[in-house]
């Protein structure tokens, strides 16, 4: 409990404690959002879990919750591509050179023992000792025993037998059918047997392959082949697993890639969510404290901008199952329009357009057509001067979405009216819109209630002339009745010149004398019979009484529940200006000062443009209703007199009003009293006869 007298913490911290509240609460506010939509957004990042296990049998069917890549099935496709590609060979000239190197090799070394001294028997041991394989005794004799002749035309053939088997290029499979092709060729020489033996023996032992498998090459084929397969995509809505179907590996690995097994939604879904979260939020407060510091300030309003955006982005969260096309994001812009301003109400469609677009697979077109009709229905509702304009905003979002729609499917070159989904999707985007219209009807009077929310419909209902208080100061108070609507005339028109809000103006107007209802016979709106009851009282008695009407307004209002923006205008729509008649008439009474305060309206001066506008407006009809001729100069003269008095007066310092909005204010007060007080233009008398000699009675 608070001790009498003894300030708070934060009435001793001062200014600074009430920033650090309110920036503290704005705080609490920016995170509790920023939990609510992170849990949405990583809800629609990844879908529910399945339970199954290897091995077990399914209970139903399980479809893909998205579009995503059958990796087993791509997987087999590369591998039957990879195998169809062959071996890629390359001829190695190398080897043909070494083999060549190594026959000649043995050759020679026959042809060194052929030239040596010795007797026959020491050469063949000689023979059988330096060659790499042991020929025989017969073998070695015949060599030995060949004539040079012989010798050599035996030399020069195999050697180019074997020079021309590997030129043809030997593959590692072939190579039996070159050596028998060479046994075959050496059988046809004329030479002895054993000799014929040893060639055979030669070629056998040295020629191998000489075009081998290019292990590079084949790789690279084979990746190229690989590359080539176009990936298997599973379809959204397409069957990843039968009913009663046994999972498998390969059906696990698709569950997994489809986010459908459990722990789908892990760190990774749960950071990503709360980035794309913490973004989208902090875009909107740079925008809202650079480009809207009175929503900033007010932490009711941000309030309210926060439940509007949250509600609808669970409202999105909800219809994801469907379709995108369903997602209300109009219903978040009509909302903020009426209740916040066009210009929140284009930030939080945007928001919420982005939103979609993420909680519906990533999908771009849903944000195009959300977004879209969004910007339609804010357009259509940004001033609701009528009670058909949230209506109205409906049928055009959902034009915008069926527009939208269609764009989208001729882009894609899809024979759209042939497609049966494509009417589908124009219907889903139809009823969007229609429904945004109705859901804003049915929820907008509820927030502007919880929140004290002032909106342009809200201002329709006590713009009727069957209000309580209306009906009360038509009946008891007629002459300030007329005179309101006079004023209200003038101030939605001279508001709506300058750019404020002339249904707010007009409606302040109506009710901005209804103190009058008090006393009525004491204001001269009412004064019919000319009975003046001031003419008896004291010139401050009778001051007090006309400066009351604005407290009594202003219990009246409480009393039948106008809200505060109303009240507003009884308060401040004589500012602190002085009773001037009575004033006068107090200082010729008595001598010796008179106490001007006495004779001065409490205040507050008007504070805001549409205050201000009235102000003017109730001076100047007053003013010009008491001209005796009232000509358009004199009106003007007239209209340009009162502002420039109630601006000398300082009584509109503290109103968002510039220099030319006051000329603007008195052109159009000018024409708008011309079309009151407009004189009769007088027909010459021959028309009047014609006129009536036509009439049936004669005039």
């Amino acid at each position: 409990m608070k001790l009498k007298g003894r300030p708070s913490l934060r009435d001793r911290l001062g200014p600074l404690g009430r920033w650090q509240s309110g920036a503290t609460r704005r705080l609490v506010l920016g995170l509790a959002f920023l939990g609510v939509t992170t849990l949405l957004l990583a809800s629609g990042f990844s879908p529910a879990a399945v339970a199954v296990r290897l091995g077990q049998p399914t209970q139903e069917a399980i479809k893909a919750p998205r579009d995503f890549i059958d990796r087993p099935a791509t997987r087999k496709l590369q591998e039957e591509a990879m195998a169809k590609v062959q071996d890629v060979y390359t001829l190695d000239e190398g080897v043909a050179s070494q083999v060549l190197r190594q026959v000649t090799g043995v050759l020679d070394t026959v042809e060194k023992v052929r030239q040596g001294n010795g007797t026959l028997e020491e050469k063949v041991t000689a023979l059988r000792g330096a060659l790499p394989t042991d020929p025989g005794d017969l073998t070695a004799r015949t060599l030995l025993e060949m004539s040079d002749s012989e010798w050599s035309a035996f030399r020069q053939d195999l050697l180019s037998l074997v020079q021309h088997q590997m030129d043809q290029g030997i593959h590692p499979e072939s190579l039996d059918t070159f050596r028998r092709d060479a046994s075959a060729t050496i059988i046809t020489w004329p030479n002895p047997r054993p000799a014929l033996s040893f060639a055979t023996d030669v070629v056998n032992a040295y020629l191998r392959p000489n075009v081998l498998v290019d292990e590079a090459k084949t790789q690279a084929a084979r990746q190229e082949a690989k590359d080539a397969v176009k990936p298997v995509v599973i379809v959204k809505g397409q069957t990843i697993v039968p009913d009663g179907h046994v999972i498998t590996e390969e059906d696990l690995e698709r569950l997994k890639d489809a986010g459908l097994l459990e722990g789908g939604r892990g760190a990774g879904v749960w950071l990503a969510a709360l980035l794309v979260a913490l973004l989208l939020e902090v875009l909107v407060a740079l925008y809202i404290y650079h480009f809207q510091p009175a929503l900033w300030q007010s932490l009711r309003r941000l309030t309210l901008l926060a439940l509007i955006v949250g509600a609808i982005l669970l409202a999105i969260w909800a219809v994801r199952g469907v379709s995108g096309y369903l997602a209300p994001v109009p219903w978040a812009g009509m909302m903020a329009a009426i209740l916040l301003g066009p210009e929140v109400a284009l930030l939080a469609v945007l928001y919420e357009g982005l939103a979609a677009g993420l909680l519906f697979d990533h999908d771009v077109r849903f944000a195009f057509v959300g977004i879209l009709a969004g910007f339609a229905a804010v357009y259509s509702v940004r001033r609701v001067d009528q009670r058909g304009a949230v209506t109205r905003g409906g049928v055009m979002a959902a034009l915008a979405a069926m527009g939208a729609i269609l764009g989208l499917e001729l882009v894609a070159g899809k024979e759209a009216f042939l497609n049966p989904l494509f009417w589908r999707d124009m219907a889903l985007g139809a009823g969007m819109g229609l429904a945004s219209g109705i859901l804003t009807l049915g929820s907008v009077p509820f927030l502007e209630n919880s929140f004290g929310i002032l909106t342009n419909l809200r201002l329709l209902e006590f713009s009727d002339p069957n209000h309580p208080l209306l009906r009360r100061l038509l009946l008891e108070a007629p002459g300030t009745y007329h005179h309101s609507l006079m004023v209200a005339n003038l101030a939605e028109a001279g508001t709506e010149a300058i750019g404020g809000n002339a249904l707010l103006a007009r409606v302040g107007a109506y009710y901005h004398d209804v103190g009058k209802l008090r006393r009525p016979y004491f204001f001269v709106d009412n004064q019919f019979q000319g009975i003046n009851p001031h003419e008896n009282l004291a010139p401050s008695l009778s001051a007090r009484i006309i400066i009351n009407h604005v407290k009594d307004g202003v219990e009246l209002a409480r009393e039948y529940h106008l809200p505060e923006e109303i009240i507003a205008f009884i308060r401040q729509h004589h500012g602190t200006m002085r009773v001037g008649y009575f004033y006068q008439k107090a200082k010729e009474a008595q001598e010796g000062e008179v106490e001007e305060e006495l004779f001065r309206y409490p205040g507050p001066r008007p504070r805001t443009k549409e205050t201000a506008v009235v102000m003017l407006g109730d001076g100047v009809e007053a003013s010009v209703r008491s001209l005796k001729d009232p000509t358009p100069e004199k009106m003007e003269q007239q209209v340009r007199r009162i502002i420039k008095e109630r601006l000398e007066e300082g009584q509109l310092d503290e109103a968002d009003i510039t220099l030319r909005d006051l000329d603007v204010l008195a052109r159009s007060f000018t024409r708008i009293l011309m079309g009151m007080h407009h004189q009769r233009v007088p027909y010459p008398s021959q028309i009047e006869e014609e006129l009536k000699g036509a009439s049936p009675k004669g005039g």
